[in-house]
């Protein structure tokens, strides 16, 4: 996985929207906006969540939130 990889790259890859991601997590889609912008951080639980979402690593996710 390239090291400048972000989460919206992993969602898109997936071809999934924003509207999908929030509710595999349980939230609005304005907290996954969030979240996906890196206004806000994602806890544990729900980088395990988008790594099944996604398909990747738990260790992808973490690279993506650091981007």
């Amino acid at each position: 996985m390239p090291l400048n990889i972000s989460l919206k790259a992993l969602r898109v890859n997936k071809g999934l929207t924003m509207d999908d991601v929030a509710e595999g997590l349980d939230c609005t889609r304005e907290t996954y906006r969030n979240k996906e912008s890196g206004k806000t951080k994602l806890s544990l639980d729900e980088g395990f969540v988008l790594a099944d979402l996604f398909e990747c690593s738990i260790t992808d996710i973490w690279k993506a939130t650091k981007a």
